[in-house]
């Protein structure tokens, strides 16, 4: 411990006054004497109390991670696996990749060792039953015969006419269909029947004969009919068929008359 020097006493200067007072005037100051010997050394004094301890430092600087240690021996015990955890939620399905290319065919396999032939299936044993009793006696064909009927010298849209034919009675069936042409006062031509056609509605026979009711196609037209006007006499005039303003839409009108010779074909069945 350092020793402590003893200070040296000051020396006051006081001011000179006279007697009345007034201050004296200090004379000029003398030169400094020599140094005086050095004075003896004090003793050491009591030591002081510790000061207060001093404010933290910062901190150092990190060292540098030290080199890993050798691996341990393995344990007696080996540790037990640990549970599966839970599956994950799907993800979205990913866009569809382009196709790939067509692999290339692969090698034919061997044939395999021909079949077994399979064997011929045993014929039935078939026992003939008895015969049956004969049946009835087939109908002989049947042929058709045609005839000319005057419809009438009147046309008209439907009507009725008689075939004659002594093979005909109450409890026969006849079938009757309009024929080919030509018919008579008609032309040479065998198309009359699609110029003309004819349907037949129901055949009554009796005995000996047959009443045919028979009607054309049901055909149904709008007539053009000139336009009538009064003149100034009070006359009725008919407009020129030539303005088309003269002609006007008349009522529904049926038309496809038939009159004079028609074949039919009929065949009578027992």
């Amino acid at each position: 411990m350092p020793r402590r020097t003893k200070e040296r006493p000051q020396h006051v200067i006081w001011p000179l006054v006279k007697q009345d007072g007034t201050a004296v005037s200090a004379g000029i100051p003398g030169a400094p004497g020599a140094p005086g010997p050095p004075g003896l050394d004090g003793f050491d004094g009591a030591p002081g109390e510790p000061g207060e301890p001093g404010f933290e430092g910062p901190p150092g600087a990190a060292g540098a991670p030290g080199a890993p240690g050798p691996m341990g021996p393995a344990g007696a015990i080996p540790g037990l696996d640990g549970l599966d955890g839970e599956d994950g939620v799907d993800g979205m399905p990913g866009l569809q990749g382009p196709s790939g290319a067509p692999g290339a065919s692969g090698v034919a396999g061997q044939p395999g060792p021909p079949g077994l032939d399979a064997e011929e299936p045993e014929p039935p044993y078939i026992i003939p039953g008895p015969m049956g009793p004969a049946g009835p006696a087939g109908g002989g064909g049947a042929s058709a015969t045609t005839i000319e009927v005057n419809l009438g010298a009147t046309a008209a849209f439907r009507g009725r006419f008689t075939i004659a034919d002594a093979a005909i009675t109450a409890v026969k069936k006849i079938l009757v269909w309009q024929a080919p042409g030509p018919y008579t006062g008609k032309g040479t031509r065998a198309d009359e029947a699609e110029l003309q056609p004819v349907q037949i509605i129901a055949t009554e026979p009796l005995a000996g004969s047959a009443n045919v009711h028979w009607q054309t196609p049901p055909m149904v037209t709008v007539q053009k009919r000139p336009l009538m006007m009064r003149g100034v006499d009070g006359a009725t005039v008919l407009m020129s068929p030539k303005d088309p303003q003269a002609i006007v839409n008349g009522p529904a009108t049926r038309i496809g008359k038939v009159l004079g010779n028609v074949k039919f074909s009929y065949v009578v069945f027992g």
